[in-house]
Parts: C-alpha cells; structure tokens; sequence
C-alpha cells in the first residue's frame, strides 16, 4: 500500500540551509512558506508520515517531550477537510473498536502492539484519507446502497456516528446540539434532527421498538 502524503505546518525560520535542503531533498520532502511573521516565517511540509515524524525529532525537536509530540500531532493527510479534533477522536474511537478481540485473550504487550500498529503503522488509521477513515466507520450505518440503515440505537451514545453522520450525512443531526442531545431544547435528548429520543433510552423498562422506528416515526 502506497503511503498517503502528509502535511504539517511549523513555525521556523525558512529552511534555506544547504545542509537543511539536502536533507528535504533526500527524505522527498517538499516546503513551501505559508505565513511571514518577522523572525519567523510559518512553511508547510510535505512528503510521508514517517518522514515528516523523522524530520521533527532530528531537526525540530527541543527536548520537551509534550511540545515534540504536539508538532508530530500535526501531520495530517494532504487532502484531509475534515477538522483535526473530529479526525483525532475517530482514528481514536475505531483503534478501541479494532482492539477488543485482542484484550481478553492476548498479553497487555501484545495489545499495546498492536494498539501502535493499528494507529501509526504503515496500514495505520493515522495514515489513512478522511474518506477511508469514513468509509471505515460507515459499515455500522450504511446499507448496501449506500443511504442511512435504519438501524434502532441510542445516537446519543455513540461518538463515531455523530462524527461520520457530521460529515456524510450532516442534515441527520440537530442543528442546534450537534448530535449531542444533551439538555437540547431542539430535539429533546435524540440528536437528530426533526426526531425526539424515545422512551426506551430514557426508561430502560419499556420495550425496544422496531427497527426502523427511530428514523421514520
């Protein structure tokens, strides 16, 4: 599988060193200044993940670990739209989804493991499109023709659909909360728009409806 070109923004001077551009050029790494601040120019750099990771800890690094780590954070695939705090929750939310198989029957080193390779592998989430990492989450949502299951669950308590729907199928939402449901006027505790949260969720001794119910009553 081809690797998936990466962006990150930093803040430096602008790198014209021969030394600093032999670098780039050996790692296919591009830059280009973004932003002229005065002592300091913003430039964007792009090439794979690993080199983008390889070149912040052996150029950029200041020997903070929380700071070096929040310059790494920043590498997003090139063609990402979609906003860092979503993508960061979803690749976080389907890592916890992958691993369940693995955490009753495997050692916490394998788990970990696989934790890593799962997200920042090669094959990892971290270096997939919005629209795999999408595409990835839509199996619990989409049928086969590609429109919105209907499907019987609470939206209110699940964080993958409210971020896929946000950006698949955005008109589903409340438009006041978001998808949340929480203490919202709008959609009285369901998220979605034009939908009120039925009495199951909020009553656990009342009968679960059909599916299909909670998209079409």
């Amino acid at each position: 599988m081809e690797e998936v070109t990466c962006r990150v923004v930093l803040d430096t001077a602008e790198p014209s060193s021969e030394h600093f551009q032999g670098y780039l050029d050996g790692a296919s790494i591009e830059w280009s200044a973004v932003g002229n601040f005065g002592n300091y120019v913003q430039v964007e750099y792009t090439g794979t993940r690993r080199a983008l990771e390889t070149m912040i800890k052996k150029h950029f690094s200041t020997n903070d670990r929380t700071h070096d780590q929040s310059l790494i954070d920043g590498i997003v695939p090139v063609d990402s739209t979609m906003e860092k705090v979503d993508r960061d929750k979803l690749i976080e939310l389907l890592v916890e989804s992958a691993i369940d198989m693995y955490s009753d029957e495997k050692s916490y080193e394998v788990v970990e493991e696989v934790v890593g390779m799962l997200r920042d592998g090669v094959r990892g989430y971290v270096n997939e499109s919005d629209e795999a990492l999408l595409a990835e989450a839509s199996s619990n949502y989409v049928n086969d023709d590609g429109d919105l299951a209907d499907y019987d669950w609470d939206p209110t308590d699940d964080a993958v659909f409210r971020i896929f729907a946000k950006y698949k199928f955005p008109n589903v939402l409340c438009k006041v909360c978001g998808g949340k449901g929480e203490d919202c006027g709008e959609c009285r505790g369901s998220g979605l728009f034009g939908q009120v949260l039925k009495s199951k969720y909020s009553n656990p001794s009342t009968p679960s409806c059909e599916a299909g119910e909670l998209w079409n009553a």
